[in-house]
């Protein structure tokens, strides 16, 4: 598994994942949707985060989170 994923690291080198944090920045990095609900669930855990995730409409307060239901 390793070896068949990387991620961009702060400074933008390819690195290959190493760990569980860096398998989920691989993972954010190649879906959007994914970096949505990993940023949901830090929001929810920390209430307000410092480290907002470079994801289009990340949260970065608990109070940015809500459910909608269409229907």
């Amino acid at each position: 598994m390793r070896a068949a994923f990387t991620f961009k690291d702060r400074i933008g080198a390819i690195t290959n994942v190493y760990d569980g944090p860096t398998f989920a920045n691989a993972l954010q990095q190649q879906c959007d949707d994914f970096g949505r609900v990993r940023g949901i669930a830090n929001a929810a855990k920390h209430l307000q985060l410092s480290n907002v995730r470079q994801v289009p409409n990340a949260p970065s307060h608990a109070a940015n989170t809500d459910i909608i239901i269409k229907g």
